[in-house]
């Protein structure tokens, strides 16, 4: 994209909005590497970016911070934009953030401004279901990275009194790792939309982001094909079968399933399945047991949960393949220890607004670019399963 510089340092006004959180001030004494990259992502605003890369209004809009935070972004990460980056708080949507980050008495003593990212998170969760089921996330991740993994654990001797051992053991140790793969999901909004001011517009705007980076992030993490994206579960070598005989899993078939990843007491919490929506229709249909009135699948709702199976949170996801098999038409389900697969996320949100692709009809579609990839670090922790529904 063919950046237009100078870029002019005008205060907002009129229709356009405010800066949306005050910069950071450095204490007396303090120590902050990342200071003045914090003080530029406060002062960054997702609409006013996208008003300036569809030309409206420039000379009224400063995103001096943002460019600067780009190129800070961009030396850093080695990793060039397609747009702007903007950090993933900015996101976070204007009634979030200024509650968060804002004067004193709305919060602003409560919430530090180096805890964003995590916010990020938090607000990503609802939007992604394998994050809402407990994966691990690394974000602000900097080139490759390698996380060692326990393969075999150390052996233990009963040694008689004035013994030393005589076949000393050690643990065996791999590793998994995690290389940036770059995901670009797109939504769409109005050309009109985009020069309303309403703090409503700016947290819509967020939340269609936020919901497009959430599914993104799903899809590679359940069904990656690995290459140019990363591998997902269901390509995951070690990840762990139960066979699934007719057009409805019965509770037999289920209870194989979190039996295979040795559902304990300490397990259980962490523990989820995750299925498609037709999946949870056919098992709220299906009882344990014949005539039993006690179905697989229960309302209970735990922990961001849509339901329970057996005790275990479920969830769904319609980004589990419904098209698998040789009839193309059987769907997936997944039951894991979902604190096993680790999401790792590279520098932030590169948006780029493309005015073109939609401009007969007054859209303006937004892509949103981010560095991500999934890792396993226990495959057994994972039972995958597929079947035809009826």
């Amino acid at each position: 994209m063919t950046m237009h510089t100078p870029f002019r340092r005008v205060p907002s006004f009129g229709a356009f909005p405010a800066p949306s959180a005050p910069a950071p001030q450095r204490m007396a004494g303090q120590i902050d590497p990342d200071f003045r990259l914090r003080a530029l992502a406060a002062q960054i605003n997702v609409l006013d970016v996208l008003r300036y890369q569809a030309g409206i209004s420039r000379d009224a809009i400063d995103i001096g911070p943002a460019v600067e935070y780009t190129q800070e972004i961009a030396s850093r990460s080695g990793r060039p934009a397609n747009g702007l980056y903007v950090p993933h708080a900015a996101l976070l949507g204007a009634n979030t953030r200024a509650m968060t980050v804002g004067t004193a008495s709305a919060g602003g003593h409560t919430v530090a401004t180096n805890l964003l990212a995590s916010r990020m998170i938090d607000l990503l969760r609802p939007r992604s279901r394998v994050i809402g089921a407990g994966a691990m996330v690394l974000t602000g991740l900097q080139g490759n990275v390698a996380i060692p993994r326990q393969t075999a654990a150390a052996s233990a001797y009963w040694v008689p009194e004035n013994t030393d051992i005589t076949a000393p053991s050690q643990p065996a140790v791999d590793q998994v790792t995690l290389t940036p793969k770059t995901v670009g999901a797109y939504t769409e909004i109005s050309r009109k939309l985009l020069l309303q001011s309403s703090i409503g517009v700016a947290d819509f705007v967020s939340s269609d982001l936020l919901a497009v980076l959430g599914l993104a992030v799903d899809a590679a993490a359940i069904a990656g094909t690995g290459g140019g994206q990363p591998t997902g579960l269901l390509s995951t070598s070690g990840v762990q079968s139960q066979t699934i005989a007719g057009a409805k899993p019965t509770w037999a078939e289920i209870v194989g399933m979190g039996t295979k990843i040795g559902i304990a007491t300490d397990n259980a919490a962490r523990a989820a399945f995750m299925v498609t929506s037709k999946t949870r229709g056919d098992l709220m249909q299906t009882e344990k047991s014949t005539g039993s009135g006690v179905y697989i699948w229960e309302s209970d709702r735990l922990d961001n949960s849509d339901g329970t199976i057996g005790g275990l949170r479920a969830m769904v996801s319609n980004n589990l393949p419904m098209t698998l098999g040789t009839g193309s038409d059987e769907h997936a389900l997944l039951c894991g220890i979902w604190s096993d697969l680790i999401i790792g996320m590279w520098g932030d949100v590169d948006l780029l607004l493309d005015p073109y692709s939609k401009s007969t009809s007054g859209a303006l579609r937004i892509t949103a670019f981010q560095d991500v990839d999934v890792a396993v670090r226990h495959a057994d922790s994972f039972v995958k399963a597929q079947y035809a529904p009826a």
